[in-house]
């Protein structure tokens, strides 16, 4: 199974077991920046096309702007982990709305 396959497989799992963010881990940039973002879902009553991300950057979960959010997002760093590819990864950033 390809890591692609294997991240829309968990994302799948996890929305169905009611997540409210994911935790999207690719791989670190060239320079050794991180690469990971909390993704909303439509478990927080949102529609898909109106769930927002946040680019986790150096600030851990304190990177989700919307207080009512942030202990989800502490929860998703262990239980809703997903490790992306960066297409995967920029296309998160494309597809959905920035937090």
């Amino acid at each position: 199974m390809t890591k692609t396959a294997k991240a829309e497989q968990a994302f799948s799992s996890h929305a169905r077991n009611g997540a409210k963010i994911l935790h999207l881990c690719g791989i670190n940039d060239y320079f050794g920046n991180p690469r990971r973002i909390y993704l909303e879902t439509p478990n927080n009553n949102k529609k898909a096309s109106e769930c927002r991300w946040w680019d986790e950057g150096y600030a851990g979960f304190h990177a989700v702007t919307d207080l009512s959010l942030r202990d989800d997002a502490r929860t998703a760093e262990s239980s809703y982990r997903v490790d992306i590819t960066i297409e995967q990864y920029n296309l998160v950033k494309r597809k959905y709305v920035k937090g």
